[in-house]
């Protein structure tokens, strides 16, 4: 019977012990989760931040992209208006040649013109439009 006795004391011992071993461990790994936890929320902050500067760089890109093909098409319009300028003042110029053509072949040259001004010109009004709204948004 004391032999039995003995071995349920030992059994008692290392119970207390692996008991106090375990709570050991425990608070060791949770110091560990909660410090992995704590850099993964750091990285996290550090990633939203580099996300929202990224976006503003998107933004901006667009915006200059935009900027940039309202300037080709501008330079577009201004060719445009330039050659239709030019082929105006040759049908207006009485020493070219198309001044000695039929009055038929005259009528259809001026018929193009026309039909070129009206595709130009509204071109040229809505841009005008356009920059007067781009002033206001950036004013």
């Amino acid at each position: 019977m004391d032999r039995i006795r003995k071995e349920l004391r030992l059994v008692r011992c290392k119970k207390e012990g692996l008991r106090e071993a375990f709570k050991l461990q425990y608070k060791e790994m949770e110091e560990h989760f909660n410090s992995i936890t704590k850099n993964l929320d750091g990285k996290l902050d550090i990633l939203e931040e580099k996300d929202k500067e990224l976006g503003s760089v998107e933004r901006r890109l667009e915006e200059l992209r935009n900027v940039c093909t309202e300037k080709v098409k501008e330079k577009e319009l201004s060719l445009m208006e330039t050659q239709l300028e030019e082929f105006e003042a040759m049908l207006a110029s009485p020493s070219s040649r198309m001044s000695s053509l039929s009055t038929e072949g005259d009528a259809a040259k001026e018929e193009a013109a026309a039909t070129v001004r009206v595709r130009i010109r509204p071109k040229k009004k809505k841009r005008s439009e356009e920059e007067g709204e781009r002033e206001r948004d950036l004013g």
